[in-house]
């Protein structure tokens, strides 16, 4: 009988996605993830992501999921984001400021 995986080990198996630098995809697919599995443990690592990360989509998840976590110890970060390059993520940014300012 195979033991499911525990939430501990999917936890670091998607952090260690979302850091890959070979393979954007899977690190949208991390920060989709994160985004969804409401783990405040991730915020450090999704506020990286939207601070480093060359694909626009994955900021913009990551950006998402700082709101959605209400991550507030990372709003520098997600103000910082709504100076960034795509229209995309500054929206997300600015959606995830106004939910962590106004708890909407």
């Amino acid at each position: 009988m195979a033991l499911a995986p525990s939430a501990g080990f999917r936890l670091n198996v998607l952090l260690r996605n979302l850091q890959s630098p070979s393979n954007s995809g899977e690190r949208l697919d991390a920060a989709r993830l994160l985004n969804t599995a409401k783990q405040g443990s991730s915020a450090a690592f999704l506020a990286d992501a939207l601070r480093r990360d060359s694909d626009w989509q994955v900021r913009r998840t990551a950006a998402k999921a700082l709101g959605a976590l209400g991550a507030a110890s990372k709003i520098d970060e997600l103000l910082a984001a709504l100076g960034d390059v795509s229209p995309f993520v500054r929206e997300a940014a600015a959606e995830a400021v106004g939910h962590l300012t106004l708890g909407s």
